[in-house]
């Protein structure tokens, strides 16, 4: 799988995921403010919890701060996988 598919792939993922905390899923895109789908600092802490089961790779929490969107996020995790798998 190239990195680019890899990262479309997480994305998919993080934007399922984040669906689950509260906004309808066709709101979660790359551009949603993080502030309009009503995800707060904890809902990224459950995130991280959550990527680190799902990837199997250790995610901080801190790396997610001062993102924005929902597209900020899968960015940064998929920056985070990558890292961590060696890539």
């Amino acid at each position: 799988m190239t990195e680019v598919a890899a990262g479309a792939g997480i994305e998919t993922k993080v934007f399922d995921m984040l669906a689950t905390l509260g906004p309808e899923r066709e709101d979660v895109t790359g551009e949603a403010l993080l502030e309009d789908l009503d995800i707060d600092s904890l809902d990224v802490v459950e995130m991280a919890q959550w990527a680190e089961e799902e990837f199997d790779v250790p995610v901080d929490p801190e790396k997610f701060v001062g993102s924005k969107t929902a597209g900020d996020l899968a960015s940064r995790l998929a920056a985070i996988v990558a890292e961590a798998r060696g890539g």
